[in-house]
This record gives structure tokens, C-alpha cells and sequence, in this order.
């Protein structure tokens, strides 16, 4: 296997870029345009593609401490690789795992990017293992790739004012605004720029956080499970009523394709 070599992904529907539920591939986007990128097809993987080789230096050792010398600074180039999926959102699993075999990386080395329903416009958060908390796209990659313990970069989207299936799917399905844009500009292309995005790809082939799996009493995997953005087996019924809106959505939009 290739240690620092880097899948990048970003879901969305391919027909419909510029919607919220395509914000993984709009950020996609802008981390291409940063590093002036070009993409391509790549018909084996069923996506759009491009790639670059970045160095990547330990932030810890950037920073020298109070009385002491400065540390020697480790600097590793890694193989970023960024793809967008060019099928549907409830079927896109199958692109990320030929990608992943393609590139001969494990699972724990591929950072997918979605939207999320359950967070406030422009908040981002991290998660490393555990369900798809009822997003299909999610979903399907964790099928295809027959595990759950890879990386998200969760976008925040906000919900709509109505909270029934057609109010949310027609929310979701609809076209991001100007004003949304800004704050996505504001708060989120940050989180994937410079230094921010070294640290991300650094995390990824360093292996930091991904849990081993271990036998541990139900109490200690919950608060586990929690910490590191998963889900306990207490929050599941809430996820299941969140299932019902996702799959509306990616229904909705695949009759829109």
C-alpha cells in the first residue's frame, strides 16, 4: 500500500452542481482551484479526477517551545487525488471504492467531503468512523467500501423553515444563494485551504484518530463513539427518523437526472 497517497472526495449530483446537496463538490472545487488544478475523466473509476503532490509539514514542529531549540522540521510529500463521482448520489459508493483500489490505499486514508442537513450553514465538522446518519451518498460509500471507518468533512446546510419530506427534499435539490455562498466562502474554504488542508492530508496518512476496534464495556463505547463524531446506540432511533427524509431527497433527485 502507498502511505501517503490521499483520496479526496466530493459527493454531489454531477447534473446539478451548484445545489446544497452538492456542496462536497463545490468545495471539491475550490481546493482545485487553490492548488490550479485541471480535471479529467476517468472512465474506470466513473468520475472526474485530478491530482497533486503536496508537501506537507508536522504543524506541531513548526512552533518552538519557550526555551528550548528549534525542533528539526519533517517535511513528507504526499499524492493528493481528488474525485467527484459522476453518478447519482445514492448509488456513488462503487466510484470511491474503485478509486481506493486503484490508488492502493486503505480506507482510513480517503477523506470524504457531504452535506449535512444536521448542522448550521458554513459549520464544519470532522468525523472518522461510524453510520451515514441517514445521508445515502454516505450510505453507499460505506457499503461499497465495506467499512465504516474512513473520514468526512461534514458541511453544514442548515435545514428549511417547513421540516416535512417535500419542503426538505425541494431545500436540499435547490440552488445554493448568493448569500449562502458567502458564508460558505467565509467559513468553509478556509478548512481546506493551506495549512488547514495539509493538516487534514497529514492526519489522513499518519493514521492519527482512527480507533482500533477493541472489546470495551457499552458505557466506554458510547462516550468512544461520541468523541469521535460517531454515533452511540442511544442516538440511533433519532437517526432512523432521519432516514426517511434523506432517501426522499435522493429519490427526488434522481428522477431530476
Amino acid at each position: 500500500m502507498h502511505s501517503n497517497r490521499i483520496l479526496l472526495v466530493g459527493l454531489g449530483n454531477h447534473t446539478h452542481p451548484y445545489t446544497r446537496h452538492s456542496i462536497g463538490r463545490i468545495v471539491l472545487n475550490h481546493i482545485a482551484t487553490c492548488l490550479n488544478l485541471s480535471w479529467s475523466h476517468n472512465d474506470s473509476w466513473q468520475g472526474t479526477t485530478a491530482s497533486a503532490k503536496l508537501l506537507v509539514t508536522d504543524a506541531s514542529l513548526k512552533r518552538q517551545q519557550k526555551g528550548q531549540p528549534l525542533p528539526e522540521i519533517t517535511t513528507t510529500e504526499v499524492e493528493l487525488t481528488l474525485l467527484k463521482p459522476r453518478l447519482l448520489m445514492n448509488i456513488c459508493g462503487p466510484s470511491v471504492a474503485k478509486a481506493a483500489k486503484g490508488l492502493s490505499i486503505p480506507t482510513s486514508q480517503i477523506i470524504v467531503i457531504h452535506d449535512d442537513l444536521e448542522l448550521p450553514l458554513g459549520k464544519t465538522s470532522l468525523k472518522y468512523r461510524g453510520s451515514s446518519s441517514g445521508h445515502n451518498g454516505v450510505k453507499s460509500v460505506i457499503a461499497s467500501l465495506h467499512t465504516h471507518v474512513f473520514r468526512r468533512v461534514r458541511v453544514g446546510i442548515g435545514r428549511p423553515d417547513r421540516d416535512d419530506s417535500d419542503a426538505v427534499s425541494n431545500y436540499v435539490l435547490g440552488k445554493i444563494t448568493n448569500r449562502e455562498m458567502n458564508t460558505i466562502e467565509k467559513l468553509v474554504f478556509p478548512f481546506v485551504e493551506g495549512e488547514a488542508l495539509d493538516n487534514l492530508c497529514r492526519e489522513a496518512f499518519e493514521g492519527h484518530r482512527v480507533p482500533v476496534e477493541k472489546q470495551k464495556s457499552k458505557k466506554d463505547k458510547k462516550k468512544k463513539e461520541k468523541d469521535l463524531g460517531g454515533v452511540s446506540d442511544g442516538e440511533k432511533d433519532e437517526e432512523g427518523q432521519k432516514v426517511g427524509q434523506q432517501q426522499a431527497m435522493d429519490v427526488a433527485a434522481g428522477k431530476a437526472t
